[in-house]
């Protein structure tokens, strides 16, 4: 998980899934954001907030923390990638470029980046189960997804016309593969309120 406590700056922390003491990364890295597990589940992957979050100019990238070892390292070539996201088969990590113009591919393997350049602003990446396919938010029109082979993109769905008046974001499936797709209603009830 990533939190800010009042002061600090924002940190990744880890609890065991039965509970128990709440760890921090033991890493330089000032501000941390975007938390995942690695494929082999001994290291937590994790990116540097954009310029919005924290500390707006310094260079970013994206780190791999081992819990066992405490050591802290820079993934080749993550300069200027953020929010980090690991498809289903551990193979492939998805990022977004810093401008949020681009998702840029890593290949575990070979240690190398491909970048696939969109028109659409990408955001809240996540991956499909066969680890085949990102799909990705876009702020005008609804959610998109990207073929990993050869990066060519589709459109899927207007959340416009869902609820016109509301805010929705894609953010992964059910296991039933049916995207799910959270809206903030802004036709919220109003109250008056006499406090004495």
């Amino acid at each position: 998980m990533m939190a800010r406590l009042p002061g600090p700056p924002i940190k990744v922390y880890w609890i065991n899934s039965e509970g128990g003491t709440l760890h921090e990364l033991p890493t330089d890295v000032t501000n941390q954001a975007d938390p995942t597990w690695s494929p082999d589940g001994q290291s937590i992957i994790f990116g540097e907030p954009t310029n919005i979050w924290a500390e707006s100019g310094k260079p970013k990238a994206i780190y791999i923390s081992n819990l066992k070892s405490g050591q802290t390292s820079k993934i080749s070539g993550s300069d200027g990638w953020f929010s980090p996201h690991i498809s289903p088969d551990g193979r492939t990590m998805a990022a977004l470029s810093l401008d949020i113009k681009r998702i840029g591919l890593f290949d575990f393997a070979t240690a190398k980046w491909r970048d696939l350049p969109q028109a659409k602003g990408p955001n809240g990446p996540f991956w499909s189960a066969d680890s085949q396919w990102v799909y990705f938010n876009d702020s005008e029109d609804g959610v998109w997804r990207l073929r990993v082979k050869d990066g060519r993109s589709e459109f899927l769905l207007s959340t416009s016309s869902i609820l016109p008046n509301d805010s929705c974001f894609a953010t992964g499936f059910t296991r039933e593969q049916s995207i799910i797709l959270p809206c903030i209603r802004r036709n919220s009830d109003l109250y008056a309120l006499d406090w004495q």
